[in-house]
Protein backbone atom coordinates (compact mmCIF):
# COMPACT_ATOMS: atom_id res chain seq x y z
CA UNK A 1 0.00 0.00 0.00
CA UNK A 2 3.02 2.46 0.90
CA UNK A 3 4.24 2.19 -2.87
CA UNK A 4 0.71 3.68 -3.73
CA UNK A 5 0.91 6.66 -1.53
CA UNK A 6 3.97 7.27 -2.74
CA UNK A 7 3.07 7.46 -6.66
CA UNK A 8 0.15 9.07 -5.72
CA UNK A 9 1.89 12.43 -3.89
CA UNK A 10 4.73 12.07 -6.76
CA UNK A 11 1.72 12.70 -9.28
CA UNK A 12 0.41 15.80 -7.20
CA UNK A 13 3.70 17.32 -7.04
CA UNK A 14 4.76 16.51 -10.88
CA UNK A 15 1.32 17.99 -11.85
CA UNK A 16 1.56 21.14 -9.34
CA UNK A 17 4.85 21.55 -10.64
CA UNK A 18 3.87 21.51 -14.47
CA UNK A 19 1.08 24.22 -13.37
CA UNK A 20 3.42 26.12 -11.95
CA UNK A 21 5.79 26.12 -14.84
CA UNK A 22 2.81 27.01 -16.52
CA UNK A 23 1.28 29.77 -14.64
CA UNK A 24 5.10 31.30 -14.33
CA UNK A 25 5.45 31.45 -18.41
CA UNK A 26 2.24 32.88 -18.92
CA UNK A 27 3.25 35.69 -16.16
CA UNK A 28 6.64 36.28 -18.25
CA UNK A 29 4.44 36.60 -21.65
CA UNK A 30 1.49 39.21 -20.01
CA UNK A 31 3.97 41.11 -18.78
CA UNK A 32 4.13 44.80 -20.05
CA UNK A 33 7.73 44.50 -21.24
CA UNK A 34 6.86 41.68 -22.88
CA UNK A 35 3.75 43.20 -24.74
CA UNK A 36 5.79 46.04 -25.76
CA UNK A 37 8.25 43.89 -27.66
CA UNK A 38 5.34 41.71 -29.21
CA UNK A 39 3.72 45.03 -30.58
CA UNK A 40 6.93 46.17 -31.79
CA UNK A 41 7.59 42.84 -33.40
CA UNK A 42 4.08 42.42 -35.00
CA UNK A 43 3.47 44.08 -38.38
CA UNK A 44 1.21 47.34 -38.07
CA UNK A 45 -1.59 46.10 -40.75
CA UNK A 46 -2.58 43.41 -38.76
CA UNK A 47 -3.56 45.42 -35.90
CA UNK A 48 -5.55 48.11 -37.77
CA UNK A 49 -9.56 46.66 -38.81
CA UNK A 50 -10.72 46.81 -41.74
CA UNK A 51 -13.99 47.94 -41.41
CA UNK A 52 -16.48 50.19 -38.09
CA UNK A 53 -18.46 46.93 -38.11
CA UNK A 54 -15.55 44.97 -37.25
CA UNK A 55 -13.93 47.05 -34.61
CA UNK A 56 -17.35 47.00 -32.92
CA UNK A 57 -17.65 43.31 -32.94
CA UNK A 58 -13.43 43.07 -31.51
CA UNK A 59 -15.08 45.59 -28.70
CA UNK A 60 -18.39 43.20 -28.03
CA UNK A 61 -15.99 39.87 -27.87
CA UNK A 62 -14.04 41.98 -25.53
CA UNK A 63 -17.01 42.56 -23.16
CA UNK A 64 -18.07 39.28 -23.65
CA UNK A 65 -14.54 37.68 -22.65
CA UNK A 66 -14.23 40.28 -19.74
CA UNK A 67 -17.67 39.20 -18.13
CA UNK A 68 -16.37 36.30 -18.74
CA UNK A 69 -13.21 36.24 -16.74
CA UNK A 70 -15.07 38.13 -14.35
CA UNK A 71 -17.41 34.90 -13.36
CA UNK A 72 -13.84 33.43 -13.29
CA UNK A 73 -12.29 35.23 -11.20
CA UNK A 74 -15.10 35.80 -8.64
CA UNK A 75 -14.91 32.14 -8.34
CA UNK A 76 -10.99 32.01 -8.01
CA UNK A 77 -10.62 34.29 -5.43
CA UNK A 78 -13.61 32.41 -3.38
CA UNK A 79 -11.45 29.31 -4.08
CA UNK A 80 -8.00 30.72 -4.52
CA UNK A 81 -7.24 27.86 -7.18
CA UNK A 82 -4.46 27.65 -9.10
CA UNK A 83 -6.26 26.80 -12.08
CA UNK A 84 -8.61 29.06 -12.63
CA UNK A 85 -5.96 31.26 -11.65
CA UNK A 86 -3.99 30.04 -14.87
CA UNK A 87 -6.98 30.07 -16.92
CA UNK A 88 -7.16 33.82 -16.11
CA UNK A 89 -3.66 34.55 -17.22
CA UNK A 90 -4.50 32.61 -20.64
CA UNK A 91 -8.07 34.75 -21.05
CA UNK A 92 -6.03 37.79 -20.67
CA UNK A 93 -3.82 37.22 -23.02
CA UNK A 94 -6.19 36.54 -25.37
CA UNK A 95 -7.65 39.76 -24.45
CA UNK A 96 -5.03 41.65 -25.20
CA UNK A 97 -4.14 40.03 -28.45
CA UNK A 98 -3.96 42.14 -31.47
CA UNK A 99 -6.40 40.12 -33.49
CA UNK A 100 -8.82 40.55 -30.88
CA UNK A 101 -10.06 37.59 -28.52
CA UNK A 102 -10.72 34.25 -30.09
CA UNK A 103 -13.86 32.87 -28.12
CA UNK A 104 -12.75 29.51 -29.57
CA UNK A 105 -9.51 29.19 -27.95
CA UNK A 106 -11.07 30.56 -25.15
CA UNK A 107 -13.83 28.05 -24.98
CA UNK A 108 -11.51 25.28 -25.27
CA UNK A 109 -9.04 26.84 -22.47
CA UNK A 110 -12.32 26.37 -21.07
CA UNK A 111 -13.49 22.99 -21.94
CA UNK A 112 -9.72 21.90 -20.88
CA UNK A 113 -10.18 23.56 -17.48
CA UNK A 114 -13.02 21.28 -17.26
CA UNK A 115 -12.01 18.31 -18.05
CA UNK A 116 -9.11 19.04 -15.30
CA UNK A 117 -11.19 19.76 -12.04
CA UNK A 118 -13.49 16.68 -13.44
CA UNK A 119 -10.49 14.00 -13.48
CA UNK A 120 -9.64 16.03 -10.31
CA UNK A 121 -12.66 15.35 -8.73
CA UNK A 122 -12.66 11.91 -9.60
CA UNK A 123 -9.28 11.37 -8.34
CA UNK A 124 -9.90 12.92 -4.96
CA UNK A 125 -13.50 10.92 -4.90
CA UNK A 126 -11.51 7.35 -5.73
CA UNK A 127 -8.37 8.29 -3.14
CA UNK A 128 -10.95 9.16 -0.29
CA UNK A 129 -12.52 5.76 -1.21
CA UNK A 130 -9.59 4.10 -1.01
CA UNK A 131 -8.30 5.87 2.18
CA UNK A 132 -11.58 4.97 4.16
CA UNK A 133 -10.97 1.80 3.08
CA UNK A 134 -7.72 0.89 4.48
CA UNK A 135 -8.20 2.91 7.14
CA UNK A 136 -11.00 0.86 7.99
CA UNK A 137 -8.39 -1.99 7.45
CA UNK A 138 -5.48 -0.80 9.33
CA UNK A 139 -8.10 0.33 12.50
CA UNK A 140 -9.44 -3.32 12.45
CA UNK A 141 -6.09 -5.04 12.27
CA UNK A 142 -3.80 -2.66 14.74
CA UNK A 143 -6.95 -3.63 16.69
CA UNK A 144 -6.69 -7.58 16.44
CA UNK A 145 -2.55 -7.02 17.06
CA UNK A 146 -3.44 -5.02 19.99
CA UNK A 147 -5.82 -7.66 21.41
CA UNK A 148 -3.37 -10.29 20.40
CA UNK A 149 -0.41 -8.36 22.74
CA UNK A 150 -2.83 -7.81 25.34
CA UNK A 151 -3.97 -11.95 25.44
CA UNK A 152 -0.48 -13.05 25.02
CA UNK A 153 0.64 -10.57 28.06
CA UNK A 154 -2.25 -12.24 30.33
CA UNK A 155 -0.76 -15.34 29.20
CA UNK A 156 2.58 -14.60 30.23
CA UNK A 157 1.20 -13.33 33.66
CA UNK A 158 -1.09 -16.83 34.17
CA UNK A 159 2.75 -18.70 32.98
CA UNK A 160 4.53 -16.82 35.33
CA UNK A 161 2.16 -17.53 38.39
CA UNK A 162 1.73 -21.31 37.58
CA UNK A 163 5.79 -21.15 37.26
CA UNK A 164 6.34 -19.62 40.91
CA UNK A 165 3.09 -21.68 42.39
CA UNK A 166 5.40 -25.03 41.18
CA UNK A 167 8.93 -23.84 42.24
CA UNK A 168 6.91 -23.49 46.01
CA UNK A 169 5.46 -26.94 45.43
CA UNK A 170 8.92 -28.27 44.78
CA UNK A 171 10.39 -26.47 47.11
CA UNK A 172 7.76 -27.91 50.05
CA UNK A 173 8.47 -31.01 49.11
CA UNK A 174 11.90 -31.19 48.89
CA UNK A 175 11.84 -29.67 52.66
CA UNK A 176 9.21 -32.77 53.60
CA UNK A 177 11.12 -35.06 52.30
CA UNK A 178 14.34 -34.10 53.82
CA UNK A 179 12.44 -33.46 57.66
CA UNK A 180 10.85 -36.92 57.06
CA UNK A 181 14.23 -38.72 56.44
CA UNK A 182 15.59 -36.96 59.38
CA UNK A 183 13.11 -38.27 61.12
CA UNK A 184 12.99 -41.73 60.06
CA UNK A 185 16.85 -41.67 60.86
CA UNK A 186 15.91 -40.48 64.43
CA UNK A 187 13.63 -42.65 65.05
CA UNK A 188 15.77 -45.70 63.48
CA UNK A 189 18.67 -44.49 65.91
CA UNK A 190 15.68 -44.60 68.72
CA UNK A 191 14.68 -48.17 67.93
CA UNK A 192 18.23 -49.38 68.02
CA UNK A 193 18.73 -48.09 71.34
CA UNK A 194 15.22 -48.96 73.02
CA UNK A 195 15.96 -52.87 71.78
CA UNK A 196 19.54 -52.99 72.74
CA UNK A 197 18.19 -51.48 76.41
CA UNK A 198 15.44 -54.16 76.06
CA UNK A 199 18.12 -57.43 75.07
CA UNK A 200 19.86 -55.80 77.88
CA UNK A 201 17.10 -56.25 80.62
CA UNK A 202 16.53 -59.58 79.56
CA UNK A 203 20.01 -60.59 79.99
CA UNK A 204 20.27 -58.97 83.50
CA UNK A 205 16.81 -60.30 84.65
CA UNK A 206 17.97 -63.99 83.38
CA UNK A 207 21.17 -63.74 85.51
CA UNK A 208 19.34 -61.85 88.22
CA UNK A 209 16.60 -64.91 88.65
CA UNK A 210 19.67 -67.68 87.98
CA UNK A 211 21.72 -66.31 90.82
CA UNK A 212 18.78 -66.25 93.08
CA UNK A 213 17.65 -69.47 91.67
CA UNK A 214 21.20 -70.63 93.01
CA UNK A 215 21.08 -69.12 96.36
CA UNK A 216 17.97 -71.08 96.58
CA UNK A 217 19.37 -73.95 96.06
CA UNK A 218 22.22 -73.44 98.37
CA UNK A 219 20.00 -72.76 100.85
CA UNK A 220 17.53 -75.78 100.33
CA UNK A 221 20.81 -77.78 100.70
CA UNK A 222 21.18 -76.82 104.26
CA UNK A 223 17.29 -76.56 105.05
CA UNK A 224 15.92 -79.04 103.18
CA UNK A 225 18.31 -81.45 101.40
CA UNK A 226 15.74 -83.35 99.66
CA UNK A 227 14.75 -80.36 97.34
CA UNK A 228 18.74 -79.70 96.65
CA UNK A 229 20.14 -80.45 92.94
CA UNK A 230 23.82 -80.85 93.02
CA UNK A 231 25.14 -78.61 90.44
CA UNK A 232 26.88 -81.37 87.28
CA UNK A 233 30.22 -82.26 88.06
CA UNK A 234 32.67 -80.60 85.83
CA UNK A 235 35.77 -82.59 84.92
CA UNK A 236 38.56 -80.37 86.31
CA UNK A 237 41.70 -79.79 84.19
CA UNK A 238 45.19 -81.58 84.65
CA UNK A 239 45.92 -78.18 85.13
CA UNK A 240 43.59 -77.55 88.12
CA UNK A 241 44.21 -80.75 89.96
CA UNK A 242 47.50 -79.68 90.38
CA UNK A 243 46.58 -76.36 91.67
CA UNK A 244 44.15 -77.83 93.70
CA UNK A 245 46.66 -80.61 95.20
CA UNK A 246 49.40 -77.84 96.02
CA UNK A 247 46.59 -75.84 98.18
CA UNK A 248 45.70 -78.83 99.90
CA UNK A 249 49.08 -79.53 101.02
CA UNK A 250 50.11 -76.43 101.99
CA UNK A 251 46.40 -76.13 104.09
CA UNK A 252 47.83 -79.42 105.48
CA UNK A 253 51.15 -78.57 106.26
CA UNK A 254 49.67 -74.97 107.84
CA UNK A 255 47.87 -76.96 109.71
CA UNK A 256 49.88 -79.73 111.21
CA UNK A 257 52.69 -76.86 112.05
CA UNK A 258 50.16 -75.48 114.22
CA UNK A 259 48.15 -77.73 115.65
CA UNK A 260 50.27 -78.09 118.47
CA UNK A 261 49.51 -74.07 119.47
CA UNK A 262 45.57 -73.99 118.55
CA UNK A 263 43.98 -74.32 121.79
CA UNK A 264 41.52 -76.67 123.15
CA UNK A 265 37.68 -76.26 121.49
CA UNK A 266 35.22 -75.54 124.46
CA UNK A 267 32.21 -77.57 124.81
CA UNK A 268 28.98 -75.47 122.41
CA UNK A 269 25.17 -76.81 122.52
CA UNK A 270 23.74 -78.36 119.84
CA UNK A 271 22.85 -76.08 116.71
CA UNK A 272 19.82 -76.22 115.87
CA UNK A 273 18.29 -75.36 111.73
CA UNK A 274 16.20 -72.57 112.14
CA UNK A 275 12.80 -72.20 109.51
CA UNK A 276 14.49 -70.62 106.28
CA UNK A 277 10.88 -70.05 104.79
CA UNK A 278 11.11 -66.11 105.07
CA UNK A 279 14.03 -65.64 102.86
CA UNK A 280 13.12 -67.84 100.34
CA UNK A 281 9.60 -66.36 100.14
CA UNK A 282 11.22 -63.28 99.83
CA UNK A 283 13.21 -64.52 96.75
CA UNK A 284 10.24 -66.25 95.35
CA UNK A 285 9.15 -62.21 95.17
CA UNK A 286 11.71 -61.12 93.69
CA UNK A 287 11.74 -63.29 91.24
CA UNK A 288 8.02 -62.81 90.46
CA UNK A 289 8.76 -59.35 90.27
CA UNK A 290 11.35 -59.60 87.58
CA UNK A 291 9.03 -62.38 85.63
CA UNK A 292 7.06 -59.76 85.77
CA UNK A 293 9.23 -57.20 84.77
CA UNK A 294 10.95 -59.30 81.82
CA UNK A 295 7.19 -60.06 80.95
CA UNK A 296 6.42 -55.95 80.58
CA UNK A 297 9.69 -55.30 78.85
CA UNK A 298 8.48 -57.82 75.88
CA UNK A 299 4.90 -56.24 75.43
CA UNK A 300 6.32 -52.87 75.21
CA UNK A 301 9.24 -54.29 72.82
CA UNK A 302 6.28 -55.70 70.51
CA UNK A 303 4.42 -52.64 70.64
CA UNK A 304 7.67 -50.43 70.00
CA UNK A 305 8.63 -53.03 67.16
CA UNK A 306 5.29 -52.53 65.81
CA UNK A 307 4.79 -48.81 65.91
CA UNK A 308 7.91 -48.65 64.22
CA UNK A 309 7.49 -51.03 61.50
CA UNK A 310 4.27 -48.89 60.94
CA UNK A 311 6.02 -45.44 60.71
CA UNK A 312 8.53 -46.99 58.47
CA UNK A 313 5.79 -48.20 56.02
CA UNK A 314 3.84 -44.73 56.43
CA UNK A 315 7.29 -43.16 56.10
CA UNK A 316 8.03 -44.66 52.49
CA UNK A 317 4.79 -44.34 51.44
CA UNK A 318 4.72 -40.43 52.16
CA UNK A 319 8.43 -40.12 50.87
CA UNK A 320 7.31 -42.51 47.62
CA UNK A 321 4.30 -40.14 47.23
CA UNK A 322 6.46 -37.31 47.82
CA UNK A 323 9.22 -38.29 44.88
CA UNK A 324 6.13 -38.81 42.70
CA UNK A 325 5.00 -35.24 43.43
CA UNK A 326 8.32 -34.00 42.62
CA UNK A 327 8.77 -36.02 39.49
CA UNK A 328 5.05 -34.60 38.10
CA UNK A 329 5.86 -31.14 39.48
CA UNK A 330 9.15 -30.67 37.96
CA UNK A 331 7.88 -32.02 34.56
CA UNK A 332 5.06 -29.43 34.56
CA UNK A 333 7.62 -26.69 35.46
CA UNK A 334 9.60 -27.60 32.47
CA UNK A 335 6.84 -27.99 30.14
CA UNK A 336 5.05 -24.51 31.15
CA UNK A 337 8.89 -22.98 30.98
CA UNK A 338 8.72 -23.83 27.30
CA UNK A 339 5.32 -22.60 26.78
CA UNK A 340 6.57 -19.15 28.86
CA UNK A 341 9.42 -18.94 26.36
CA UNK A 342 7.25 -19.25 23.46
CA UNK A 343 5.05 -17.00 24.82
CA UNK A 344 7.69 -14.25 25.50
CA UNK A 345 9.19 -14.97 22.12
CA UNK A 346 5.53 -14.36 20.49
CA UNK A 347 5.50 -11.57 22.09
CA UNK A 348 8.50 -9.66 21.33
CA UNK A 349 6.93 -10.64 17.53
CA UNK A 350 3.64 -9.77 18.29
CA UNK A 351 5.19 -6.34 19.72
CA UNK A 352 7.35 -5.46 16.57
CA UNK A 353 3.80 -6.00 14.91
CA UNK A 354 1.61 -3.61 16.64
CA UNK A 355 4.62 -1.19 16.06
CA UNK A 356 4.33 -1.27 12.36
CA UNK A 357 0.61 -1.57 12.19
CA UNK A 358 0.88 2.05 14.14
CA UNK A 359 3.75 3.45 11.68
CA UNK A 360 1.42 2.14 8.93
CA UNK A 361 -1.71 3.70 10.46
CA UNK A 362 0.44 6.63 10.87
CA UNK A 363 1.49 7.19 6.99
CA UNK A 364 -1.99 6.43 6.24
CA UNK A 365 -3.58 9.31 8.36
CA UNK A 366 -0.74 11.55 7.31
CA UNK A 367 -1.69 10.88 3.50
CA UNK A 368 -5.91 10.49 3.84
CA UNK A 369 -6.59 13.21 6.71
CA UNK A 370 -6.50 16.17 4.15
CA UNK A 371 -8.17 14.16 1.55
CA UNK A 372 -11.20 12.38 3.72
CA UNK A 373 -11.54 15.70 6.26
CA UNK A 374 -11.50 18.18 3.46
CA UNK A 375 -13.31 15.94 0.79
CA UNK A 376 -16.59 17.68 1.22
CA UNK A 377 -15.13 21.15 0.94
CA UNK A 378 -13.15 20.37 -2.07
CA UNK A 379 -15.71 18.84 -3.83
CA UNK A 380 -18.00 22.12 -3.24
CA UNK A 381 -15.49 24.43 -4.50
CA UNK A 382 -14.82 22.27 -6.92
CA UNK A 383 -18.64 22.24 -7.97
CA UNK A 384 -18.30 25.89 -7.78
CA UNK A 385 -15.67 26.21 -9.93
CA UNK A 386 -17.55 24.23 -12.36
CA UNK A 387 -20.50 26.38 -12.64
CA UNK A 388 -18.27 29.04 -12.66
CA UNK A 389 -16.90 27.94 -16.17
CA UNK A 390 -19.90 26.68 -17.60
CA UNK A 391 -21.38 30.50 -17.01
CA UNK A 392 -18.27 31.49 -18.38
CA UNK A 393 -18.48 29.57 -21.67
CA UNK A 394 -22.26 30.31 -21.90
CA UNK A 395 -21.38 34.14 -21.38
CA UNK A 396 -19.27 33.40 -24.35
CA UNK A 397 -22.00 32.28 -26.61
CA UNK A 398 -24.16 34.90 -26.04
CA UNK A 399 -26.01 34.13 -22.76
CA UNK A 400 -26.30 37.23 -20.40
CA UNK A 401 -26.12 37.11 -16.98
Amino acid sequence: MIPKKLEFQARLKLRDDEIAAISEAVSILNDDDALDVFKKAVPAGLVETSSQSGFLQTKSGAMKLKQAMGIIKQASEAHHDVHLQILLEKMSSKLRSKQGPDFGAVKTMIDEMVAVLTKEGEEDAKKKEWCVGELAKADKELAAKTEKAESIDASISELEDEVSGLVEDIKALETATAELDKSVASATETRKKEHAEYVETLQLTEAAVGLIGKAKNRLAKFYNPSTYKAPPKVEKTMEEKIVASYAFVQRHSAVHRNSKQMPAIPELPAYEKKNSGGVVALMDKIVSDLEKDKAGAEVDEKHAQAEYITLMAESQATRSQNSKGLVTKSAAKAELEAKLVTAKESKAVTAEEVMNAHTFLGDLHSSCDFVVENFDMRSTARETELESLKSAKAVLSGASF
